[in-house]
């Protein structure tokens, strides 16, 4: 069952406090992959109306914590290793052309990349707190800056339908099987050199670096599926 109250005072919206409430359950195992969530049950056990139960579960959704099925139900997104590791494959090739575009656009003078040194910034300050949600935040943050600079709409959606699930899963796991300050440290050079070498204006070497930063959260994806 979902806590009608737990953490509910830090967040300063009704949508935010609810949001909060389903996602703590999944990473505390009380909700489990491909668990329905019935939004009559959530506001019932909050005393909220199922429009501020419907605007959460749209958020979580956006994050990649729950599937949304249209005119049926929602569910506690269900990803394996398997799953998230052909996810990468796809991540990797349409990732790539946002890379090479952002290089384009960015030596041709029509983008600044001020916005990925902030969201790398947060991403430093939130691994030395070992703050995972916050550090996670930072960093899909990142990766959305990166979309939205190539200015196509379409690649950008399909990345945040191919990307947010991933980032779901590895702060579901984390959460349930903790992890090391190190773990996180280890992401943060292979953002900034992707930076870098947009900077520098060579798209090949921006690519390889790309590659280099998902393999990193591949190999940290097998690393917490095998912890007990």
């Amino acid at each position: 069952m979902l806590p009608a109250s737990e953490g509910l005072v830090r967040y300063s919206s009704l949508t935010e406090q609810i949001a909060h409430s389903v996602k703590q359950a999944i990473f505390r195992g009380e909700l489990q992959p491909g668990d329905r969530l019935v939004e009559q049950s959530i506001a019932r056990a909050h005393g909220v109306g199922q429009n501020a139960v419907r605007e959460a579960l749209i958020s979580l959704a956006h994050q990649g914590f729950v599937k949304r099925v249209a005119n049926r139900a929602t569910y506690v997104s269900q990803l394996n290793l398997e799953d998230a590791q052909k996810l990468s494959v796809v991540r990797a090739a349409l990732e790539g052309t946002a890379c090479e575009i952002v290089n384009r656009r960015y030596a041709e003078g029509e983008v600044q990349l001020d916005q990925l040194d902030l969201h790398l910034a947060g991403m430093h300050d939130a691994a030395e707190r070992l703050d995972r949600v916050a550090f996670y935040d930072c960093d899909i943050q990142f990766h959305r800056e990166l979309w939205r600079l190539t200015g196509n709409l379409y690649l950008e959606q399909m990345l945040e339908q191919t990307v947010a699930p991933l980032f779901a899963f590895f702060i579901i796991q984390y959460f349930r099987k903790g992890d090391r300050l190190e773990t996180l440290r280890e992401a943060i050079p292979a953002h900034r050199q992707l930076v870098a070498d947009i900077r520098s204006g060579n798209p090949s070497q921006a690519h390889a670096s790309l590659n280099t930063l998902i393999d990193v959260g591949v190999k940290h994806q097998q690393g917490l599926v095998a912890l007990p």
